[in-house]
C-alpha cells in the first residue's frame, strides 16, 4: 500500500453533503458517515469500560442526538481540519455527560478494566476507524474488478486475503497462475500490485472526503499509514 498519496479535490464533499438543503443528499451522507463511526464510537465507548449494551446505546444516542439533532455537522468547516477529531472530540462531550447522568447502578456495571490513559480509548477509536476505511476501499475495489477484471481481484484474493486474513495456505505465485489461466507468476504479481495500488487510491479519496485542505489531507493520511503499521507490528511480534 505504499506510495505518494494524491490529494482529491473533492475534499470535505461528505461534511457538505450532509448539510445540504436536499433532503436525499443529507441523508445519503449522514448514512455514509454512520458507516463509517458507528464502529470507531462503539470501540472507544468499550475501551473507556462501558459495558456492550450501555456503549451500544450511547452510539445511536451520539448519532441521534449530537449528529442529527443538535447538527454537528452543520457547524464543521473546511478550515478546521478533520472530521475524525470533530467526531472523536463530541464523543468525549457525550461520554462525560453520559457518565454525569448515569444513575449509580449504570456506574457499578462499569467494567473493571479501564484503559490506563484517555490515549488508550483514543487508539482503538482510531483503529477501528482506519479498519472501517480500510475495508470500505477494498470493496469497492472488489465491486469493480469483479465485474471488469475477475481475474484479478481472484490473484488477490489467492495471494494477499486468504493467508492474511483466513489462515490459507500461502501458494506459490506460479500455482495462482495455472489456477486462474494467467501467463505466468510474473503477471500474478502485476495483478496484485495493480489491486494494491486501487485500493490505496480508493482509501485516499475517501479519507479525502472528510478534511478541509491539502495539509489536512496529508497529515490524516500520514496518520492511516501510522495506524497500519501499528497493527502490522502487533500481527507480527
Amino acid at each position: 500500500m505504499a506510495g505518494s498519496p494524491e490529494f482529491d479535490t473533492t475534499n470535505w464533499q461528505l461534511v457538505a453533503a450532509a448539510c445540504s438543503p436536499s433532503i436525499a443528499t443529507r441523508r445519503d451522507a449522514l448514512g455514509e458517515v454512520f458507516k463509517s463511526y458507528e464502529g470507531p464510537i462503539r470501540a472507544w465507548l468499550r475501551s473507556n469500560g462501558w459495558p456492550p449494551h450501555r456503549a451500544d446505546d450511547l452510539t445511536q444516542e451520539f448519532f441521534k442526538t449530537v449528529v442529527l439533532e443538535r447538527r454537528l455537522l452543520d457547524g464543521a468547516s473546511n478550515d478546521r481540519g478533520r472530521l475524525r477529531t470533530l467526531m472523536l472530540a463530541a464523543l468525549r462531550n457525550l461520554a462525560i455527560d453520559a457518565s454525569r447522568h448515569d444513575d449509580a447502578r449504570h456506574r457499578a456495571n462499569r467494567s473493571a478494566t479501564e484503559p490506563t490513559t484517555q490515549d488508550a480509548a483514543d487508539a482503538a477509536f482510531d483503529a477501528e476507524w482506519v479498519r472501517t476505511q480500510l475495508d470500505r476501499a477494498v470493496c469497492k475495489v472488489r465491486q469493480r474488478l469483479i465485474q471488469r477484471r475477475p481475474q484479478q481481484w481472484q490473484a488477490f484474493e489467492e495471494v494477499v486475503l486468504g493467508p492474511s486474513l483466513r489462515g490459507h495456505a500461502v501458494r506459490p505465485l506460479t500455482e495462482v497462475a495455472r489456477a486462474l489461466g494467467l501467463r505466468d507468476a510474473a503477471t500474478v504479481s502485476y495483478l496484485i500490485h495493480e489491486t494494491k495500488r486501487a485500493i490505496r487510491r480508493e482509501l485516499n479519496a475517501q479519507v479525502s472526503l472528510t478534511v478541509g485542505d491539502s495539509e489536512a489531507f496529508s497529515a490524516e493520511i500520514a496518520h492511516v499509514e501510522s495506524v497500519l503499521a501499528a497493527a502490522v507490528r502487533r500481527s507480527t511480534g
